[in-house]
């Protein structure tokens, strides 16, 4: 086992050294997942921050601001008259609201007056608040109008206005018609819509574990057609020393890979559990096992460095784009049919079950990936042992 240890020694010493492989195994990945979920992976946080000059100092004025910075990602701050105009006019702020002198009558009457100041357009950032703006001032007028209906009509009735008790009564018909809407609007996509961090996280991960160990196996291509595994055979390490070293050397590669940027993922996206974690972790052994075997056999077959290296890209481009570690893939199309015959489409089911669908496993589809992995590992070194050649010229 000393003669193992010192293979898998030399190799992550190897590894650790060569900046490209670096680059390649974590700062590719890691930059790429940024770029993934900044493109598709859903909304954009809202962060601005509204202007407004309050000239009516009414409890109703400030029920608008309240409101407005109840809206998460909306930061209101107040100025004076003269600031905000001398602010607008440096071009400090594109735009701000005035509350004017009778707001809070306009809205007792269920109505909507103020202003919105801007230069040019106004910014993104102030259509945005002045859009919220309006919706919420709708709001509080519309409910005065509410009141103000129930207010004739206890009149007509002869019976005593509790603005308290109406306003009671009146929440409890907007939660009835929240929870039982009169109009429903249902929604159809056509494709299915990657939901961020937690679908490209696991493809790109796997992707480049499987891409970064594939492309290693060039270095047994050197190291056979240089003679060093001609020259280790004449020391006491045996030919099954050798392949058990260079496995578990390509394995323990793969698995501190994906071990580091699912770390850095959890940091930085906080998708899962510290126990959610540690399953990830013991799933991403199998996923290092297949792709250690991959590597091997890679190396066992190819006669040069360019192939070792051609038939790694070719392999794991095509396996990443059938596999789903890009898009999802419809699972009745021929390019799924297709893509379970890589280990990119186990090991994206097998880690977006436990992150995106929160599953362990206990669950049958994460024990049935995490099974399909490791017996591909042990098939496909059945195939690379036998045609591991210590030298192959030509």
């Amino acid at each position: 086992m000393n003669r193992v240890a010192a293979i898998i020694g030399k190799e992550m010493r190897s590894f650790a050294s060569d900046p490209q492989q670096l680059f390649f195994s974590f700062l590719m990945p890691l930059a790429i997942i940024a770029m993934m979920v900044g493109a598709f992976g859903g909304g954009q946080m809202l962060n601005i921050t509204g202007y407004v000059v309050d000239l009516d100092a009414t409890t109703q004025s400030a029920d608008l601001m309240a409101r407005l910075e109840d809206v998460e990602g909306i930061a209101v701050r107040t100025m004076n008259e003269e600031e905000a105009a001398a602010r607008l006019d440096r071009s400090d702020i594109g735009s701000y609201l005035v509350i004017p002198k009778g707001f809070g009558e306009a809205i007792l009457a269920g109505d909507v007056n103020f202003e919105v100041r801007r230069r040019g357009n106004g910014g993104v950032e102030g259509q945005i608040f002045s859009s919220y703006a309006v919706s919420e001032a709708s709001d509080m007028a519309a409910l005065a109008r509410q009141h103000r209906a129930v207010l004739a009509d206890l009149v007509t009735l002869g019976l005593t206005y509790d603005p308290a008790r109406v306003e009671t009564v009146l929440a409890d018909y907007r939660a009835q018609a929240v929870a039982e809407p009169r109009v429903a609007v249902a929604t159809e996509s056509v494709g299915k819509q990657p939901e961020g961090a937690s679908f490209f996280l696991p493809g790109i991960v796997s992707m480049f574990a499987l891409f970064t160990i594939a492309l290693a196996s060039e270095n047994i291509v050197d190291e056979r057609k240089n003679g060093t595994l001609e020259r280790l055979m004449t020391t006491r390490l045996t030919k099954s020393q050798l392949l058990l070293g260079k496995f578990l050397a390509f394995a323990s590669r793969t698995f501190v890979q994906l071990v580091i940027l699912f770390v850095i993922g959890w940091a930085w996206f906080k998708l899962f559990s510290p126990s959610s974690f540690f399953q990830i972790i013991l799933f991403s052994l199998a996923v290092a096992a297949a792709g250690a075997a991959l590597g091997l056999l890679i190396a066992s077959i190819a006669r040069t460095k360019e192939q070792a290296i051609w038939g790694s890209v070719i392999y794991s481009n095509l396996a990443a784009m059938i596999g789903g570690s890009f898009m999802a893939v419809d699972p009745n199309s021929i390019v799924a049919k297709i893509g379970r015959f890589t280990l990119n489409h186990y090991a994206n089911a097998g880690f977006r079950g436990m992150i995106g669908g929160g599953l362990d496993f206990s669950s049958p589809a994460v024990m049935n990936n995490f099974l399909v992995l490791l017996a591909v590992a042990a098939g496909l070194l059945l195939l690379a042992v036998p045609a591991f050649k210590l030298r192959r010229d030509g």
